[in-house]
């Protein structure tokens, strides 16, 4: 197995499409709430 830099990118967009997720999310939260 040899990465050849295509593990890193595909992490951070995992990680940046959570943090999307999450940030919809409670929004969505809030706007229940309020």
């Amino acid at each position: 197995m040899s990465y050849n830099g295509r593990e890193t990118p595909y992490i951070l967009y995992v990680s940046f499409s959570l943090f999307v997720i999450a940030r919809r999310v409670r929004v969505l939260i809030c706007l229940f709430l309020s």
